[in-house]
């Protein structure tokens, strides 16, 4: 019996084990990749969990992305989310001997269910502006809508902030 009970435990973790890939620039891992089964990079993977989480440094800041949902059958099933951020940040000297990290963004995030391959149900797009531990300071643009097998359906609600949306 506790062989039996071994066996399953060792099954089921190495059916529900992670990969990561990694990707490195000249300032350090650019993102990862976190996913079930093979990696291509040309098709989702055949099934399980992915979660991407990359970074673009340029001149004028900092651009993060995440996506993360899950696959069966290379499809997209259940929920999905596609997070896109623009960083303003500045650095400065700290009480210590770490400097003091100040940062501010703007981000565009989609969210909706996925069955069968295809979009179902609620469906969001919201655009805000965020803290640096990823707190929603104000929502600037908020657009819900419904999808019912891959096509949309029903009314949608918009929700525009944008006029009232102080930067500094």
């Amino acid at each position: 019996m506790r062989f039996l009970i071994l066996f399953f435990i060792v099954f089921t973790s190495v059916l529900n084990a992670q990969n990561i890939k990694t990707f490195e620039d000249k300032f350090g891992v650019q993102g990862e990749i976190r996913y079930q089964g093979e990696f291509s990079e040309n098709e989702l993977p055949k099934q399980g969990i992915v979660d991407i989480r990359w970074r673009d440094i340029d001149e004028s800041g900092i651009i993060t992305y995440r996506i993360k949902g899950q696959t069966k059958d290379y499809r997209p099933i259940g929920k999905w989310t596609w997070e896109e951020a623009h960083w303003n940040y500045s650095v400065k000297v700290g009480n210590d001997i770490r400097p003091e990290f100040d940062s501010k963004g703007n981000r565009k995030k989609w969210a909706g269910n996925f069955v069968n391959g295809k979009p179902d149900g609620k469906w969001t797009f919201v655009s805000d502006s965020i803290s640096s531990n990823s707190k929603t300071n104000k929502t600037l643009l908020k657009i819900d809508f419904s999808y019912k097998n891959g096509i949309p359906t029903g009314n949608f609600s918009f929700e525009n902030n944008l006029n009232t949306h102080n930067p500094n």
